[in-house]
């Protein structure tokens, strides 16, 4: 669901299902044993400040997780035509006895090496394109052309 309101707001809202990457040894707690985990993803584009922000929580696991995620994509202060991201995410477990911290340690431990290779990923992607625009065979001009 999209919606364009009147002060320029995009908004939209849409469940995500990915597959349960959970370690078989969580997956004895009946609450986890499932194939796929749902989330909630809503995001908010600012048309006029030229801003995105995108959260997601987790569907069905509220009364045992804590878990959101934000992604804000604005304009870099020192240079409009550049991209500031910035990603911060929580997560807290509860309510599964001993296993709560070791699944939060997992969880923790999951999200940040994701990060980590989306990082090197990007770093890939830009220097591939830097070499071959120093070669001559990428136009960088993003302008609008008419």
């Amino acid at each position: 669901m999209s919606i364009l309101g009147a002060d320029n707001l995009i908004v939209t809202k849409m469940i995500v299902t990915c597959l349960n990457i959970v370690p078989s040894i969580f997956r004895k707690l009946a609450i986890l044993d499932v194939p796929y985990i749902k989330y909630e993803e809503e995001c908010v584009i600012d048309i006029n400040q030229r801003m995105m922000i995108a959260t997601s929580t987790p569907v069905g696991f509220q009364d045992y997780t804590v878990l959101n995620e934000t992604s804000t994509f604005t304009p870099d202060p020192t240079n409009p035509n550049w991209t500031l991201f910035a990603q911060e995410g929580t997560i807290e477990i509860k309510g599964l006895g001993s296993m709560s911290w070791l699944i939060e340690l997992f969880a923790r431990k999951f999200l940040t090496r994701g990060a980590k290779k989306n990082t090197l990923l990007m770093e890939e992607l830009m220097n591939e394109k830097l070499s071959a625009f120093n070669r001559d065979q990428i136009d960088f001009n993003f302008a609008h052309k008419t």
